[in-house]
């Protein structure tokens, strides 16, 4: 393990986000997005002490260029805290180098209930090493995070039926009670959800967290046998797929149950667009390409995306 910097707390401001002003910078490899902990040393009974963990610190752009400084003078660099209780000067500061990656696991709805996984990686350290730490606090990126995520819903036909008898337009009707998704030998509907973009962390309160993302969406869906085995197969075969793609974007708030784990909640606006042409599910009048005009299956789908999950942060 790399050496870990251990620095007291001096400078300790409460509010409604609480920030710490630490003597270490640059010459200690600071970098904006920098994640520390703060500990307090207490009694344990029989003249033993014991460490507690008391918060979480990460470092703003406000990092010191302490390298060549030969005032005497400490300069120091300037923190936030997201996690943990009020913190006491004297308190011993640790660094806690991160493992770069979020885990989230949880759920979305729009029609379709996916359940999904959700990884983030922070990549403002790439931006950082490239800059000259002079322009650190030009460059207000270290928040900024990549995300991918990946989900899956199963729809079995009664359940489909449910959502969608009744729906009328100038696309297409029911007729007599014949679901439109129903084909025989099948049994349901698996759609696999993929999505990536950029997100920013905004630190409204210390434990709570405001997150706008924006990135690019798809959407592959297949008939499902009674067996539960799917048939993903290309456009030659009677048992084709479906694909949408599209853009999505949002916002997700984040509350801290522990130091790194997170509940978070969020809403958003999908917007899909499926190309008729290209792309049908099975017959043409078995699935997507009803009319061969528009897509009946995400007819009653909303735009609105909502939804939760639970994030550890590494």
């Amino acid at each position: 393990m790399a050496f870990q910097y251990n620095v007291p707390l001096e400078e300790y401001k409460p509010g409604f986000v609480p920030s710490a002003d630490l003597t270490v910078g640059t010459k200690e490899s600071l970098f904006p997005g920098a994640r520390y902990y703060v500990f307090e040393y207490v009694a344990a009974g029989e003249g033993k002490v014991k460490r507690k963990k008391r918060g979480v610190l990460y470092a703003t752009n406000k990092v010191a260029d302490n390298r060549t400084d030969a005032t005497g003078k400490s300069l120091r660099s300037h923190f936030i805290q997201t996690a943990g209780r009020r913190l006491d000067q004297g308190m011993l500061v640790k660094e806690q180098p991160r493992l770069g990656v979020d885990l989230s696991l949880g759920y979305v709805n729009n029609v379709d209930h996916f359940y999904g996984l959700n990884i983030s990686y922070p990549i403002f350290k790439p931006f950082y090493k490239l800059m000259s730490p002079k322009s650190y606090g030009k460059v207000p990126l270290q928040f900024l995070s990549l995300y991918l995520q990946g989900g899956l819903a199963i729809h079995k036909y009664d359940d489909l039926e449910k959502d969608y008898v009744g729906i009328q337009s100038n696309l297409w009707t029911l007729q007599n009670n014949d679901f439109p998704l129903k084909k025989e030998g099948k049994d349901g509907v698996m759609s696999i959800s993929m999505a990536g973009g950029l997100e920013y962390t905004f630190y409204i309160l210390k434990l709570f967290q405001f997150i706008p993302y924006a990135g690019y969406k798809a959407e592959l869906s297949s008939f499902i046998n009674d067996d539960a085995s799917t048939r993903l197969k290309d456009n030659a075969d009677e048992n084709k797929y479906g694909f949408v793609q599209g853009f999505e974007a949002g916002a997700r708030l984040g509350f801290n149950i522990v130091n790194n784990v997170r509940i978070v909640g969020s809403i958003g606006y999908s917007h899909i667009k499926y190309d008729s042409e290209k792309h049908s599910f099975g017959e043409e009048t078995d699935f997507f390409n009803v009319t061969n005009v528009d897509n009946p299956y995400y007819l009653k789908r909303s735009p609105l995306v909502y939804g939760g999950m639970l994030k550890i942060v590494f």
